[in-house]
């Protein structure tokens, strides 16, 4: 089965800077019958708590709480796919 990779970047910048957010990323890849994630990796600048829920639609989403001031917030997912023939 063919294995595809995912690299998804985001790069915020804010001017000026603000105090607390909760930014919320629809970014994951679909798992159906034939594509299955078999790797994820999420990296996020300035580190801060990420939550993972559906959404109403039933997809999934990543929330990043910030409680601090920032002007820029960076996200990263490298994930891999298996994908059937």
């Amino acid at each position: 089965m063919p294995v595809f990779s995912i690299n998804y970047t985001s790069v915020n910048t804010y001017q000026p800077p603000f105090f607390g957010a909760v930014l919320e990323y629809l970014i994951f890849p679909m798992e159906n019958p034939v594509q299955k994630v078999i790797d994820k990796v999420i990296k996020v600048n300035p580190e801060t708590p990420t939550y993972f829920s559906k959404n109403i639609n039933g997809f999934d989403i990543l929330r990043c709480k910030l409680k601090k001031s920032f002007d820029i917030f960076e996200l990263q997912l490298n994930a891999s796919i298996e994908k059937q023939d």
